[in-house]
């Protein structure tokens, strides 16, 4: 009787075993989540692109304070 009982938890065991790995197999879904990756990725880039450029445009905005009235200035062009 122990035998038996031990061989039908063994084989319950091992039917949801099997129903966890046929789950668990599937690649259905699978591209959704490798875009949604690639989507994130590109976006995080981006918005350190944009926090980069901020700190840029602040740097380039003194500059251009300093120099932009001597690059106005007409050139003397020979005609």
């Amino acid at each position: 009787m122990f035998y038996a009982l031990m061989g039908y938890a063994q084989a319950k065991v091992e039917w949801r075993l099997r129903a966890i790995r046929s789950l668990l197999g599937e690649e259905r879904g699978q591209g959704t989540v490798e875009y949604v990756g690639l989507i994130l990725l590109v976006s995080l880039l981006m918005v350190g692109m944009v926090a980069a450029m901020k700190g840029f445009n602040r740097y380039l905005s003194k500059t251009s304070i300093a120099v932009g009235p001597t690059l106005l200035k007409p050139s003397p062009v020979a005609i």
